[in-house]
């Protein structure tokens, strides 16, 4: 059997167990960077490289790489943005999302673009500018998460973190409301 004839419910089931990671891996970073290592040490490629095995799977397999999303600079969130207004399918996809330094408008182009994000992790370094601030309450208004999750706070992250906590309390009482 060639590769193309495969039928695409099994494709699915392949893409999924190599490019889907648990929301406990994805949330917690010394878990995530584990994995990494992991595939490292044992010389296997990266999980994404399976999607240039051909068309068909770099289709089927694009959006459930983007389902969980880690943003880790304006520059990153500047890159991503455009592909995900281009791309509506697989910003739809996006369920999960890690977030970590500054909240800019490059950001929150990429919230606009994602209806359906159900978890959102945000990590120092916070940004302590007030535009932070309101970005990052813009953000999490406008992904609207069924769950908010702080990530590890060092000691030299609580003076920044403080700064926005009147934010993240604010949603999180919101989050308290519903119940």
């Amino acid at each position: 059997m060639h590769i193309q004839e495969f039928p695409e419910e099994l494709l699915v089931l392949i893409l999924e167990m190599c490019l889907l990671l648990s929301p406990a891996d994805f949330f917690d970073e010394t878990r995530a960077q584990n994995v990494g290592y992991r595939r490292i040490s044992l010389n296997i490629p990266p999980a994404c490289d399976i999607l240039l095995v051909c068309k068909q799977w770099a289709r089927i397999g694009t959006p459930m790489l983007y389902s969980s999303l880690l943003l880790v600079s304006r520059r990153h969130a500047a890159k991503v943005a455009p592909y995900l207004k281009n791309n509506q399918h697989v910003a739809e996809r996006i369920t999960y999302m890690r977030i970590s330094g500054r909240y800019s408008r490059e950001l929150l182009s990429v919230a606009r673009c994602a209806p359906n994000v159900k978890a959102v992790c945000v990590f120092p370094p916070f940004d302590p500018t007030p535009s932070g601030t309101e970005n990052l309450s813009e953000i999490l208004s406008i992904l609207d998460p069924e769950s908010l999750y702080i990530g590890h706070l060092g000691s030299s992250m609580i003076a920044p973190f403080v700064q926005q906590s009147t934010t993240l309390v604010s949603h999180v009482r919101a989050f308290l409301d519903l119940f």
